[in-house]
């Protein structure tokens, strides 16, 4: 630690020292406390050495040792720059706004391990967050094991008052800064809140200590100056989102996935399961549904694209969304739910519920440690539905039950989501799972959506649209393209009621 001055400190120093070149030295190997004949230099608060004057003669060994030159004689005594000795109180200098305390690697480590969080001093996205100081951490520390012991009898402020009852008083700036930290520490979710833009897609932890990485919509992955830094703290905070959903991560279940209330999904994971370290990673939920306009407008897909595939669900046409990770095939699916009259029977089937339609007449089923997505997708059949959406289909028994509610007939259509980067890759993959080539007849359209990189920006884009048997006429897709050139709604309910009228306009 080092006082940095920005100017003459003399007027507001105890000891008119006009700088503080201390670096405050490990108080067990520190060169002035050896020199010391009289061992007057002596440790007054954890890591700040002090120089008490009884013991003090004045015979300069110790300003002779000291490399820095940061011991001053004057008067037959020996002064030196000790942070205003208090615990709980910063040096004079630095409140009177004349200097700045640079902290070592090694003392910030300190803070970050008291915190259990840090602020990088590096990165791509990076977050302003309020001062702590050295003296602040050792506050809190203190605070929050007396919170702890007192399992919240008492409130924050309360503590920190009997502390500066015990200790003395305590700076007003202090007191602020300490309860900044404690409020966005243990009653928020620490560095996960300042990480709330709307254009951040995914959060990403590897490891404790290095960067949170924010996967930012159009902009890729970038680091941020934020880090989880310790376990306790990153079990913390996991266990806090999933508390919700009675869970925990321990040494025994090293592993979470979970859906918080707001949507977004949640995967985290530690050692013994993980051997890099502490992940965690936050698929965030988007709480604006995109429309087939926000579709057509990004890029994502052009207007005749969109019209084959509104055209398709006007003709009762089994459709599949196929991609990459990331590619957004979820957006895509919600989008295009706009284009089923309202008045339907709806069943949407999601391991992870994201998909959120207008329609009144809508049911939805999640899977539980006691029900599978196929013996839900399998209820389907006996619901009478008009429509059937499988959030994603991963395994081979969901990939069955899907196809077996295809076969059946029943409803108007059925649409799910699954990976693939290729009409060609997704159907081996289907293959791959035991579906057969005849019953694969019963996927009528395939759309293949997938996250590229074109000029250094990434991009999502459907690179396939692929129909089996059934094509749509020309004159009716001009008709369809035509629509949503005027139909330009970003509220999907508004959008979903735009495409009724125009359909009673034409008689459908």
């Amino acid at each position: 630690m080092k006082i940095e001055a920005k100017a003459d400190l003399s007027k507001v120093c105890p000891y008119e020292l006009d700088d503080s070149k201390c670096v405050h030295c490990d108080p067990k190997e520190a060169p002035c406390v050896k020199a010391c004949p009289q061992g007057a230099i002596y440790e007054v608060a954890e890591g700040v050495l002090a120089i008490d004057y009884d013991k003090c003669d004045g015979c300069g060994k110790c300003a002779e040792a000291c490399p820095y030159g940061a011991i001053v004689l004057k008067e037959g005594k020996a002064f030196k720059c000790d942070l205003c000795l208090s615990l709980f109180d910063e040096p004079q200098c630095v409140v009177a706004g004349l200097a700045r305390i640079k902290y070592t690697q090694g003392e910030l480590e300190r803070i970050w391990n008291v915190i259990g969080w840090a602020v990088l001093d590096e990165g791509d996205y990076t977050i302003q967050t309020e001062e702590i100081r050295l003296s602040d951490a050792a506050i809190l520390k203190e605070v929050v094991e007396r919170y702890q012991k007192t399992k919240g009898e008492f409130t924050w402020e309360e503590i920190l008052a009997g502390l500066e009852y015990e200790y003395g008083e305590i700076a007003e700036d202090t007191k602020k800064r300490v309860m900044w930290w404690i409020k966005r520490t243990y009653e928020g979710y620490g560095p996960i809140d300042f990480l709330q833009d709307p254009e951040i897609e995914e959060i990403a932890t590897t490891r404790l200590k290095d960067p949170i990485r924010v996967y930012i919509r159009g902009k890729g992955w970038k680091k941020t100056n934020l880090a989880f830094w310790t376990e306790d703290y990153f079990k913390y905070i996991v266990n806090k989102y999933a508390a919700s959903m009675g869970r925990r991560i321990t040494l025994k279940t090293p592993r979470i996935n979970a859906t918080l209330p707001d949507g977004s999904r949640l995967h985290a994971v530690m050692p013994p399961l993980s051997r890099e370290g502490h992940a965690l990673t936050i698929r965030r939920f988007t709480e604006r549904r995109w429309t087939p306009w926000d579709i057509i407008n990004n890029g994502t897909m052009s207007a005749e694209q969109m019209a084959k595939i509104w055209w398709a669900i006007d003709h009762d046409l089994n459709i599949a969304i196929a991609g990459n990770t990331g590619s957004g095939k979820t957006t895509t699916l919600n989008a295009i739910m706009a284009f089923i009259p309202l008045d339907e029977r709806i069943i949407l089937v999601e391991e992870t519920p994201e998909i959120w339609i207008p329609h009144e007449h809508r049911i939805r089923l999640v899977p539980d440690e006691n029900t599978s997505m196929q013996d839900l997708v399998y209820d389907t059949l006996r619901m009478r539905p008009d429509r059937i959406v499988v959030g994603e289909v991963r395994r081979p028994e969901e990939m069955r039950a899907l196809f077996d509610t295809m076969l059946a007939g029943q409803g108007r259509g059925s649409y799910a989501t699954m990976h693939g980067r290729s009409v060609e890759e997704t159907e081996r993959r289907i293959r791959s799972m035991g579906i057969p080539e005849e019953d694969l007849a019963a996927l009528d359209v395939i759309v293949v959506q997938r996250r590229l990189r074109e000029h250094g920006k990434e991009v999502r884009k459907v690179t396939e649209l692929f129909f089996r048997s059934t094509k749509p006429p020309e004159d009716e897709i001009q008709e369809r393209e035509k629509a949503l050139h005027e139909i330009q709604v970003r509220n999907i309910e508004e959008y979903a009621k735009q495409v009724s009228k125009w359909r009673a306009s034409k008689g459908i």
